[in-house]
């Protein structure tokens, strides 16, 4: 059995999450890396959705080319007051053909109802965000939270050089290995960590995940931070190998 993950990104909350963090020294998010929080969830990536207040400028199209380059389904509102409305409704529109889990990325508490109400229908929530910005609720509420602080947020320079890129292809990688990921032993997963387009940096991280994908079900937030650290170890890939991604 495999999990169907749902992903959904608020992009300004986590922007000014990543604004107001300790660490000021130019850091910005991993788009594809916070992608990748689905996969380390325990799952493959059914949608992954990012909305985006975008009023014309240079700036907005900036980031919405960079979140689309990284593998995000994209929606764009005109106004920021809109963006929380937006993906209320995605989320019940994608209730309507529930996933096997869903990984909402904000912190912010105007989201608890909605997200009570699918976990209340059995689809398992992991929330995740930067911390001092996750509303308390989440943890009185016991959901799974999963702190993104040292996973997504790099120096500027250091990720405008792609030391920390996951393959673009993540939403699909374990597809293309399924026979082996299914039944190989654990002894065998190293050769997959050098094949292209393998998103695991060690086998450790891959044994991890692959349990959880196994079982079909999300990790608890200790096994998906590992799993994560695995994951943004990953060292860039050729340039031919991601143009055939």
């Amino acid at each position: 059995m495999t999990l169907s993950v749902d992903v959904f990104l608020d992009v300004s909350n986590l922007m000014r999450a990543a604004a107001r963090h300790p660490a000021r020294d130019g850091r910005v998010a991993d788009f594809t890396a916070l992608l990748g929080v689905g996969l380390a969830a325990g799952g493959e990536i059914r949608r992954a959705v990012a909305v985006l207040a975008a009023p014309p400028g240079a700036g907005a199209d900036e980031l919405a080319n960079a979140l689309a380059a990284s593998g995000w389904a994209l929606q764009t509102v005109g106004r920021p007051e809109e963006e929380d409305e937006a993906l209320r409704a995605l989320l019940e529109e994608h209730m309507r053909e529930p996933p096997g889990g869903i990984v909402w990325l904000s912190g912010d508490g105007g989201f608890l109802p909605p997200l009570q109400a699918a976990r209340a229908a059995g689809i398992p929530v992991l929330v995740a965000g930067i911390s001092g910005t996750v509303h308390r609720a989440y943890f009185q509420q016991r959901f799974p939270v999963l702190l993104l602080d040292d996973l997504v947020l790099y120096p500027r320079e250091e990720l405008a050089r792609g030391q920390r890129m996951i393959p673009r292809w993540i939403r699909g990688w374990p597809g293309r290995f399924r026979e082996i990921l299914m039944r190989a032993p654990d002894a065998e997963l190293a050769r997959l960590v050098e094949e292209p387009g393998c998103p695991f940096a060690d086998a450790t991280g891959l044994r991890l995940w692959r349990r959880c994908w196994q079982a079909g079900r999300m990790a608890d937030p200790e096994t998906a931070r590992r799993i994560h650290r695995a994951l943004r170890r990953q060292r860039p890939e050729p340039a031919a190998a991601l143009r055939t991604g």
